[in-house]
């Protein structure tokens, strides 16, 4: 098994990342993300997670469990939705070689197509546009526009 900072270094490296880049989008030093990859550091729960976003996989690939880093026939659509199922609870996971999808649930894990992932995507970005208007709406008063 992988350590979890030779999982960083895999992921960082296939998203064409430098350290300092890979630093830069979670708020760290590039020096710190050399000590984690290098195994000379061990970084905490929440510098996991902030590493996990900003690859765009979860904690859980990191730390050596099952799940596989997201698939990259998700491209950006997929990182953005596990980013807000993440938020609530729940998030994407996916094997590419069975080239198998599922939503991680609280209770559980259900396995959906791509298509579906995309429809949610799609649906949850037309209900947060609603949700915007009708906050727009209620208080026009507080509307500035350009």
């Amino acid at each position: 098994m992988d350590s979890i900072g030779a999982r960083i270094k895999q992921v960082r490296l296939s998203r064409g990342l430098t350290q300092a880049q890979l630093g830069a989008r979670c708020h760290m030093a590039d020096s710190a993300i050399r000590r984690y990859e290098s195994g000379r550091g061990n970084p905490t729960f929440e510098t996991l997670q902030r590493i996990a976003d900003a690859l765009e996989i979860t904690v859980e690939y990191l730390v050596g469990g099952p799940e596989k880093e997201l698939c990259d026939r998700f491209d950006h659509y997929g990182a953005v939705l596990d980013i807000k199922l993440r938020s609530i609870g729940y998030s994407v996971g996916s094997y590419e070689e069975d080239a198998c999808l599922w939503i991680n649930y609280p209770d559980g894990i259900l396995l959906v197509s791509d298509v579906e992932l995309k429809e949610l995507d799609a649906d949850t970005d037309a209900y947060l546009r609603f949700k915007l208007l009708e906050l727009k709406e209620r208080h026009p008063e507080r509307f500035k526009p350009d």
